[in-house]
C-alpha cells in the first residue's frame, strides 16, 4: 500500500465517487426494507476472508436491522488462519456446502454477497446456488464480473472501485444499511450507542437468538 501525503484526501475523493451509486443502493435498499416488513432474515456473506469481516457492520449494531443473519465460516476466516482462508477460496462447491448449512435460509429472502474478486468461483457458486432457490442477491464488489452470465446473476449490484477496498465497501454497506432502515423505521432495529443496549434490546434478542445462528 503507497502512502502520499494526500492520502486522505484521496480517501475523501474515492468515497465522493459512490455517489455514482445512489440510484443503485436505492434500489437495494427497497429490497432489504421489504424483508424486514415482512419479518424474514436478511442474509449477508462474504465469500473470502477480507469480505468477512465486514459483515460486521450491520449485524448486532446499533441503527441497523435486528434480522440480519451472517453467514459465517472458518473457511473465510482469517482466525482460523490466512493462509488456510486462501487456500479454501478457489474450492470448488464450498460457498454452495456453507450456504446450505444455514438453516432459516427461504426464497424470496434476500443475500448480500460481498467480494474482493468480482470473478471469484466463491462468488459465482454462491450467487448462482442463490438463484437457484430463489434468493433476491444483492452483490457488493470493486467492480463487474468479467463473466457475464455471473452479473446477469444479480438483483442489484454495487461496484465500489477498486481504490480503497475495504474503506468503500465498508461505506457501501454502511449506507445501504441507513437507507433501508429509514424507508421502515417500525420494524425492529437494534438500539444502543456503540453496541447494542443489552436491556432495551432484551426482548429482540429473544425474538431473533433461534432464528440468527450467531446471535
Amino acid at each position: 500500500m503507497e502512502h502520499t501525503t494526500n492520502r486522505f484526501a484521496d480517501m475523501a475523493l474515492a468515497l465522493s465517487g459512490l455517489d455514482k451509486q445512489s440510484e443503485t443502493i436505492d434500489a437495494a435498499a427497497r429490497i432489504l426494507a421489504e424483508a424486514a416488513r415482512r419479518g424474514t432474515l436478511i442474509h449477508v456473506f462474504g465469500v473470502d476472508a477480507r469480505a468477512a469481516d465486514i459483515e460486521g457492520e450491520i449485524f448486532f449494531r446499533p441503527g441497523c436491522f435486528a434480522n440480519v443473519n451472517p453467514i459465517y465460516d472458518p473457511a473465510f476466516a482469517n482466525s482460523h488462519g490466512a493462509y488456510r482462508s486462501e487456500l479454501c477460496r478457489p474450492l470448488d462447491g464450498l460457498a454452495v456446502r456453507i450456504l446450505e448449512y444455514y438453516e432459516y435460509v427461504e426464497p424470496g429472502d434476500p443475500l448480500l454477497l460481498l467480494s474482493f474478486d468480482a470473478d471469484s468461483t466463491a462468488l459465482r457458486q454462491a450467487a448462482e446456488r442463490a438463484k437457484e432457490h430463489e434468493l433476491r442477491v444483492v452483490a457488493i464488489l470493486p467492480d463487474k464480473p468479467v463473466r457475464e452470465r455471473t452479473a446477469a446473476l444479480f438483483d442489484k449490484a454495487i461496484y465500489c472501485g477498486d481504490s480503497f477496498g475495504t474503506l468503500l465497501m465498508t461505506a457501501a454497506l454502511d449506507d445501504l444499511m441507513a437507507r433501508a432502515v429509514a424507508l421502515v423505521p417500525e420494524v425492529d432495529v437494534w438500539t444502543g450507542n456503540i453496541f447494542p443496549s443489552m436491556e432495551t434490546c432484551a426482548p429482540m434478542i429473544e425474538r431473533y437468538l433461534w432464528r440468527v445462528r450467531h446471535l
